[in-house]
């Protein structure tokens, strides 16, 4: 009887399909990795965008600018509004009048940031006017 003093050609064949096997689940699940990074690094850009926006028509009063455009560090931002209810009296926390009429706008708002495809988005917003003057009741 002969020893044998190394690996048959059906054992290599048997090892390197096992290799291909092990291979082929690892370039599938890292493929499927990276399509998932992709899709989680286009949302955070979205999310950046949308807060972005977000802060620059954090102080706009719908009632003196109902539609306008903003540009600023390559993120442009456009807006119409409409008013859902009629300007009325504002009051203050214990119920007197304040120096302002009030009302209540829907806001459509549009972003650019020339990276991605533009967002849009729908907020309602509190518009305000200066109708009074306060009275020194002393």
């Amino acid at each position: 009887m002969r020893k044998q003093s190394g690996a048959t050609l059906l054992e290599a064949i048997i090892a390197l399909t096992l290799m291909a096997t092990g291979a082929i689940a690892l370039f599938a699940w890292m493929g499927t990795n990276a399509r998932s990074m992709d899709r989680a690094s286009e949302h955070v850009d979205r999310l950046t965008t949308e807060r972005s926006t977000l802060a620059v028509i954090e102080t706009l009063n719908p009632m003196a600018e109902p539609q306008g455009r903003r540009e600023m560090a390559g993120l442009t931002v456009s807006w119409t509004s409409r008013p859902l209810t009629p300007p009325k009296p504002g009051r203050g926390p214990g119920g007197p009048a304040t120096v302002f009429d009030v009302a209540l706008y829907e806001v459509n708002v549009e972003a650019r940031d020339g990276r991605s495809a533009p967002t849009q988005f729908t907020v309602r917003k509190l518009g305000w006017v200066t109708a009074r003057t306060l009275r020194d009741d002393s």
